[in-house]
């Protein structure tokens, strides 16, 4: 039996500034993802 995924805080997690040199806030491997769909929300690091 799988456990239901459970929201256990919601937070501002941080600001992306533009570098303004071609990268973007996932231009790497390994960086943080974080995605809202709707009332879902999805983060990786």
């Amino acid at each position: 039996m799988t456990a239901p995924p459970v929201v256990e805080a919601e937070e501002h997690i941080t600001d992306i500034i533009p570098p303004d040199n071609g990268s973007g806030p996932l231009w790497c491997y390994g960086s943080p993802t974080v995605v809202r769909r709707g009332e879902e929300f999805f983060v990786t690091i």
